[in-house]
């Protein structure tokens, strides 16, 4: 029989563990990270709940990072385990964080799995399966399709904070809470991205769409939104003719949920090509 192991003393993460991170990221086989638009140095210098780190005998043998909680919601952006570290572990991490997250009025956490470890063990955490990100490619070189030419589409910046917030209102009436993004995602996104163009109507801005380029052949839509109140009347299309048109020779992919079969239909009507994997999404309720 294997010696019984001391339970973990587990704390909030401050930046001070960043290096002990670092080591379990570069040398150990269990880790995830999705970061979206953020850089690991930014990802590492912020400080919220419910974010925890456990060591063993003065050794780091985990950490869960998640993002700031919005619409008491949070998602689990990072976990680095040590190779000694055991399911028993991974699960003393996760209840630390769902106490801390009862204290922030923290009602949801989700998590996309990169791998499958990570699925199995918030499985055992009573995380449920509630959708799955799909992923599409559009081949370089085909036709633009034809679009309405009564919007003006501008280049927006990240530095631009009026155009900013335009944009954060659009994505917010565009998206369930879950999926939305804030000002400060905007601004990391705004500085990651190629294209950052708006959509105006009598000087509102009514639709967004990000891209970013990944390879010299490569072109990722990063995000799209368009103003419920201005769906169905070209606004879509229009800004995938300007994505199009700037990267007439470029491939083009974009993500998308299962659950989302408005959007499916919309990139498959541009030709869009369904890939044949997926990410699960997983979803912990707390005090349920």
């Amino acid at each position: 029989m294997a010696p019984l192991l001391p339970q973990p003393h587990i704390m909030p993460y401050t930046p001070e563990h960043r290096s002990a991170i670092e080591f379990l990221m570069h040398h150990m086989h269990r880790v995830h990270y999705h970061l979206d638009w953020y850089a690991m140095e930014e990802w590492f210098s912020q400080t919220h709940p419910p974010s925890v780190v456990a060591y063993r005998d003065g050794e780091m043998i985990g950490a869960l990072l998640f993002t700031p909680p919005h619409a008491h919601i949070t998602w689990l952006r990072m976990v680095a385990l040590h190779n000694q570290a055991t399911s028993a572990d991974f699960n003393s991490l996760m209840q630390a964080a769902i106490e801390i997250a009862t204290q922030h009025d923290i009602e949801e956490i989700l998590s996309l799995e990169m791998d499958s470890w990570l699925g199995n063990l918030l499985l055992a955490n009573r995380y449920i399966l509630i959708d799955k990100i799909i992923h599409y490619k559009r081949p370089a070189g085909l036709p633009i399709p034809e679009c309405s030419s009564q919007y003006r589409i501008i280049h927006l910046f990240y530095s631009e904070p009026i155009d900013v917030l335009e944009a954060r209102l659009v994505d917010h009436a565009a998206f369930e809470p879950r999926w939305q993004m804030q000002d400060d995602d905007f601004y990391a996104i705004g500085e990651a991205s190629d294209l950052f163009i708006a959509v105006f109507f009598e000087q509102q801005i009514i639709g967004y769409l990000i891209a970013s380029l990944y390879d010299e052949d490569m072109v990722h839509l990063s995000r799209i939104a368009t103003d419920p109140n201005f769906q169905h009347r070209g606004v879509g299309m229009a800004m995938m003719h300007h994505l199009f048109s700037a990267y007439p020779q470029k491939a083009v992919t974009v993500n998308t949920q299962q659950t989302n079969i408005r959007s499916q239909r919309f990139y498959e009507k541009l030709q869009f090509q369904k890939l044949p994997y997926y990410h699960p999404v997983w979803l912990r309720k707390i005090n349920t």
